[in-house]
């Protein structure tokens, strides 16, 4: 695997851990007064949300592990 395309696999994982993350958290609400109807969002963590949060922050030392691992074996050959 070329790097370029190892580091646009790994971009690419984190884009869609974090979209996960932030669409399990958010909780959007309507609401309505006398005379305004309004919207209202916020941020709940989830179990789900917990476990996307820690996929998210171990996509790093794992991207570091493998890059390692691969390519100073694939350069010594």
């Amino acid at each position: 695997m070329e790097k370029a395309n190892f580091n646009l696999a790994f971009l690419i994982l984190i884009i869609i851990l974090f979209s996960l993350f932030v669409y399990s958290g958010i909780e959007i609400s309507e609401g309505k007064s006398e005379n305004i109807e309004w919207k209202t969002g916020r941020f709940i963590i989830t179990d789900l949300t917990k476990v996307i949060g820690i996929l998210l922050v171990l996509t790093l030392p794992t991207y570091v592990f493998l890059k390692k691992k691969y390519y100073s074996t694939s350069q010594k050959i």
